[in-house]
């Protein structure tokens, strides 16, 4: 399978006579569109969207290689294919930038097949790149601004969205919470039955976190063992019902490390809104004493700062 067969048709420009337009056109084995155009000023209003120039530099207004220097300086690294009269001009457009430069006594629908079928290996190669490149630029901001294991925000992540949703908060006034929780017991599943168990149980707890936000609520992984949830637009009582219904759909799900042997986690969560930032306290701190708080009476629960909420 040939270049010409795994990519869109070849979209080509072609500034001269309408004959040589259809020699492009009849390039046998090669998939094009051809748009042919009597003048270079014209040319260059309907360069945009074309994968390859074909330029007569004998239309009036170009001016021999002149012709070829203001076309390349308008389509940038796109190809432009200059026929010319002699080999001394072909030189001339070559050194300015021509990708090619046929002699126009040479012309030939096969030869243009041959020239069409070179630039689409070409355009196919620079795709390939060029997708290579974007996957590799995705990779690479996920790695920074994402948890490997969890897949939820890391920790840089969420403090930068933290104070933005803050800001954005104070501005329009209105409402934002901040959640703060942890697996009951993640320890002591990782010392008895290791730690492969225990990312595990990170995972599934992040998949049920991120199952159940919406919008621009956003979740990550602030420590080892432990989440954040920034909930903008949401009341403290708001926040809880929802993380109430993440705690129930853990406490639900059965794990079984080796055959036969099951067990069942739970979830504790600290909630806290902006009225809570008082005195000096920081949304987090508020939010993380809410979860001492829900330890200490229990744990399996969700917490809020100001009053308890269902658990």
């Amino acid at each position: 399978m040939d270049a010409s067969s795994r990519l869109d048709p070849l979209r080509v420009l072609v500034i001269a006579d309408a004959w040589l337009g259809e020699a492009v056109a009849e390039a046998p084995g090669v998939r094009t569109t051809v748009q042919t155009v009597a003048d270079l000023r014209h040319g260059l209003r309907v360069v945009d969207g074309t994968d390859v120039i074909v330029l007569d530099v004998a239309v009036p207004d170009s001016h021999g290689v002149e012709g070829v220097s203001r076309l390349l300086s308008a389509v940038g690294e796109r190809p432009v294919v200059a026929v010319v009269a002699d080999d001394g001009e072909a030189e001339a457009c070559l050194r300015a930038g021509a990708h090619d430069a046929p002699l126009l006594e040479e012309l030939s629908p096969r030869l243009f097949a041959r020239l069409l079928r070179h630039l689409g290996e070409r355009r196919l190669l620079q795709d390939q790149l060029r997708r290579a490149r974007y996957a590799r630029r995705e990779q690479l901001e996920r790695h920074m601004w994402s948890d490997s294991l969890t897949g939820l925000a890391n920790r840089r992540h969420l403090l930068e969205s933290l104070e933005a949703a803050i800001s954005h908060a104070r501005r329009e006034g209105t409402e934002l919470s901040l959640a703060i929780g942890d697996v009951d017991g993640l320890r002591t599943v990782n010392g008895r039955y290791g730690l492969a168990i225990g990312d595990e149980v990170l995972r599934i707890s992040a998949h049920l976190l991120t199952e159940a936000l919406d919008g621009d609520d956003l979740a990550a992984r602030y420590g080892p063992d432990e989440f954040a949830v920034v909930l903008p637009g949401r009341s403290t009582t708001e926040a809880a019902g929802l993380l109430d219904g993440v705690r129930q759909r853990l406490a639900a799900t059965a794990f079984e490390p080796l055959p036969g042997e099951v067990f069942h986690l739970t979830m504790t969560f600290g909630v806290a809104d902006l009225v809570d930032q008082r005195g000096g306290l920081t949304l987090y701190d508020a939010a993380d004493q809410a979860l001492h708080r829900g330890k200490a009476l229990g744990r399996d629960r969700v917490e809020s700062y100001r009053r308890q909420a269902r658990g």
